[in-house]
């Protein structure tokens, strides 16, 4: 496994306040693991595979609510995976953001 995808993802704790709504506000779910490509959200909203959705990330103690357009990847267990689709300046930030608080709590635990 090489460094950079190593450090690509990151598996949010349940208690994060970190979760996905959709156009229309309607909370779709938790996230689970984000990464620079995508994420894995917790829900039981049914997105075809292969189809493209407008949502908000929240994440409520970083005060962040970044539209995003996604693609629906697949569905396993619980949950979705959504590929990110044209990243802009703004939303790559906020999702470093998320990641590396995330990062840093994990490893903090570990030591």
């Amino acid at each position: 496994m090489d460094e950079r995808r190593k450090l690509e993802r990151v598996r949010l704790p349940e208690s994060a306040a970190v979760y996905v709504v959709d156009e229309d506000g309607k909370r779709m779910g938790r996230v689970v693991t984000l990464g620079p490509g995508g994420l894995l959200i917790e829900t039981t909203t049914r997105l075809p595979e292969g189809s493209p959705h407008h949502i908000v990330l929240v994440d409520e103690s970083e005060r962040i609510h970044r539209s995003l357009v996604v693609v629906a990847r697949y569905r396993a267990g619980g949950g979705t995976a959504l590929d990110f689709r044209a990243l802009d300046i703004e939303a790559a930030v906020d999702i470093g953001i998320i990641i590396g608080k995330y990062t840093g709590a994990a490893q903090a635990a570990c030591a």
